[in-house]
């Protein structure tokens, strides 16, 4: 990672899945804990590469992704479903990635307010 060097930042679907999550990320990455922020970066990968075991749909990219993390632990209300040409995910998709999730990472799915 070049976060010490300088590069901080998060895609805006993990943004939306857990504000506050990705508020400590920056914290711990403007007060240079690193070993706090790649900590940080490590779950994001761990929940990234769960997608490959845990989705039923095929293929599904952008903004497909972005519903289901904003829906995750429940901070964004948008519909799961997108306008063609874009495949979207399922609620079965988001089933099971939150199931995934709170075995995995359940920290993630507490939103503080």
């Amino acid at each position: 990672s070049a976060t010490p060097m300088g590069a901080t930042g998060a895609y805006s679907s993990v943004v939306t899945l857990n504000p506050a999550w990705m508020l400590e990320y920056y914290e711990a990455c403007r007060t240079r804990n690193w070993e706090r922020a790649f900590e940080i970066q490590n779950e994001v990968n761990l929940l990234f590469k769960a997608f490959g075991e845990v989705f039923v749909t095929p293929n599904m990219q952008d903004t497909a992704i972005d519903r289901i993390l904003g829906q995750l632990a429940g901070f964004m209300k948008c519909p799961i479903e997108a306008k063609p040409p874009y495949r979207h995910g399922t609620q079965d998709d988001l089933r099971r990635l939150r199931a995934w999730t709170k075995k995995n990472l359940p920290h993630i799915l507490e939103i503080k307010g």
